[in-house]
């Protein structure tokens, strides 16, 4: 989830989100959902994920634009099934390699790299043709820094040197259009909420953000929500706040009750291992 995303960024009304967004939007809510959930088999995941994006690229409603960035949009949620932690010790031991900064070591503890690799690779290749060819590139561009985030978490260092000046440059050229586009902040959020300070984290900063994102909240999706609750919790408990992220991670509980994350942040809120 982006929750466990992004070493590096920067960022700042009121911006919209593009009208395919918006688009695409109800056609993946229900699939994020389950994902975010945790409590349906990777099978039927896997099986729901392939009979989603067939229909959606016979949908003669949807763009081919639109189909194709939906499509993207069902591979990346798709990989994130296999990127959560369902296991909470596994949880705590990745939030634990995080406060020591073992970004490198945090790799070991993913069980299933090819499969996520897969799904995060078919999302790019798919956004590949659309981004100079569409009305909503900064949504593609936002798209496309979010898979090389994540995807930065279960490759090489190699790939990290190579890519992370490709996502900073996307996320630049984003917000030097769009100074407000919300996913794009929610993602320089997450690269401040989650790092140690020699990664670039700095939990105060990304308060800031947050704040600065806080009057687009209700418009953003269910996903959405919860991740910027998840980053508010994890970020006031760095800081020591451990009530402000236990009101933060109970309301992110109340959009996916079930999420293995989620619960783990609560217990390492109300256990002050931060």
């Amino acid at each position: 989830m982006k929750v466990l995303s992004l070493l590096l960024f920067s960022a700042l009304p009121v911006v919209t989100f593009a009208q395919t967004y918006r688009g695409t939007e109800a056609v993946t809510a229900d699939f994020a959902r389950l994902v975010y959930l945790q409590q349906t088999p990777d099978e039927e995941i896997d099986a729901q994920a392939e009979s989603l994006i067939k229909s959606v690229q016979e949908d003669s409603r949807l763009e081919e634009a639109d189909r194709q960035f939906a499509v993207a949009r069902i591979y990346y949620f798709w990989a994130k099934n296999y990127l959560f932690f369902r296991n909470q010790e596994t949880i705590f031991r990745h939030t634990e390699m995080q406060k020591k900064g073992s970004f490198i070591k945090l790799r070991e503890l993913y069980s299933h790299p090819d499969i996520i690799r897969r799904y995060y690779d078919r999302a790019l290749t798919v956004l590949a043709p659309l981004t100079e060819t569409s009305e909503f590139t900064n949504d593609i561009l936002c798209l496309k820094a979010a898979v090389l985030s994540d995807l930065c978490l279960v490759n090489s260092v190699g790939f990290v040197i190579v890519n992370g000046p490709r996502l900073l440059s996307y996320v630049n050229r984003i917000l030097r259009e769009a100074p407000q586009h919300p996913q794009t902040l929610l993602l320089h959020i997450c690269s401040k909420a989650y790092p140690p300070g020699i990664y670039g984290g700095n939990p105060k900063e990304a308060v800031a953000y947050l704040e600065r994102l806080a009057p687009q909240f209700d418009s953003l999706s269910e996903s959405e929500q919860f991740d910027f609750l998840c980053a508010q919790a994890f970020a006031r408990g760095r800081m020591k706040n451990f009530q402000g992220g236990l009101q933060a991670i109970n309301e992110a509980l109340k959009i996916f009750p079930t999420n293995c994350y989620a619960n783990a942040v609560k217990i390492l809120l109300e256990t002050e291992r931060f």
